[in-house]
């Protein structure tokens, strides 16, 4: 017996092949542009610049001058504090406190709308890619994905809130429950992190059928989200065992794959730090101010390498989950 899993890995990297042979730059650029709107290729170190909370006068204080004028003035401010709560006075910095509120719930509005607006584009281009493998490689099919990749983006949404229910609902029984450490508390524990658990892997089951399989057969079949997604849930259940195979292979392969990668590029990024560390470094010396583009060169320069090297990664990674689909639900 043969496993579907096990027989694609061979025809994966000779569609491979034939999609990125003989090199085109022109397919390559597109393919790197789909790539990293999927959002497979986003992501990096977070640069964290906490500047300085203390200020900069570390100078001993004289305690003996500075206790009784400052008990003096805690006492005086009370009292005002205190005439102003009687009267109902509203501090005068209030309106200060409001805008600078107004702006960080408008900043925060403002972000949490941009990452929804990033999730429907990595939506809509998982479908682009999926359609890119099948047939030539075109951006322009994002047009015709619109529907779809809204279909995908308010399912992923839908999963990722009931994941989070799940868990807070599972802290929430435990804290209404008052579990302490004992025996039943510990048992009580057990039993509420089982389900919380097996709730948790339901719906990651659901999404990687989603990604897997269901994507597929909307872009080959046209099918609705919920129509392709029953059809593969049921085929999953029915062929449980090559699933299960093509689960195993894809993680191996993943595995396979993120190790190469990364023996590729950290090198390669190291060595970039070379030519442009050197020039930084020179034009710095004219002044600090051209330090700014050489900086941001280089780590365009790494998102660049990173895309070039993602290619073929994502390439052969899509065209196995493609064949997988054709022998499992075609």
């Amino acid at each position: 017996m043969t496993w579907y899993a096990l027989d694609n890995i061979e025809e994966a990297l000779q569609d491979t092949k034939d999609k990125l042979l003989p090199f085109d730059f022109v397919t390559w650029a597109k393919l790197a542009v789909i790539v990293f709107l999927t959002g497979s290729a986003a992501g990096g170190p977070s640069y964290v610049n906490p500047g300085n909370f203390g200020g900069g006068d570390f100078s001993e204080p004289n305690f003996d001058e500075g206790v009784e004028s400052d008990f003096s003035s805690s006492l005086e401010g009370l009292k005002v504090d205190m005439h102003q709560m009687n009267n109902f006075e509203a501090p005068e910095n209030l309106a200060g406190f409001d805008a600078a509120y107004a702006v960080l719930f408008a900043v925060g509005v403002a972000l949490f709308g941009l990452l929804l607006l990033l999730t429907y584009i990595t939506s809509v281009f998982q479908f682009v890619m999926y359609k890119s493998m099948i047939d030539d490689v075109k951006i322009g099919y994002a047009k015709n994905f619109l529907s779809e990749g809204l279909q995908y983006f308010i399912f992923r949404w839908i999963t990722l809130v009931a994941t989070v229910l799940v868990v807070g609902l599972g802290f929430g029984l435990g804290t209404a429950l008052g579990l302490s450490f004992n025996i039943y508390g510990i048992l009580g524990g057990i039993g509420i992190g089982a389900v919380v658990l097996a709730g948790i892997l339901v719906i990651g089951v659901i999404r990687w059928i989603a990604f897997n399989l269901a994507l597929p057969e909307m872009v080959r079949n046209g099918s609705g989200l919920s129509t392709a997604l029953e059809k593969s849930i049921s085929e999953a259940r029915d062929q449980f065992a090559e699933v299960g195979v093509f689960w195993l292979m894809k993680l191996v392969i993943g595995l396979g794959l993120g190790i190469a990668t990364m023996t590729i590029i950290f090198p390669a990024v190291i060595l970039l730090l070379i030519p442009f560390g050197i020039i930084g470094y020179l034009l710095m010396l004219l002044t600090p101010a051209f330090l700014v583009p050489v900086i941001l060169l280089y780590f365009l320069a790494v998102l660049v390498l990173g895309l070039a090297v993602s290619v073929p990664v994502k390439v052969y990674t899509y065209s196995y989950i493609l064949e997988m689909h054709g022998d499992l639900l075609q």
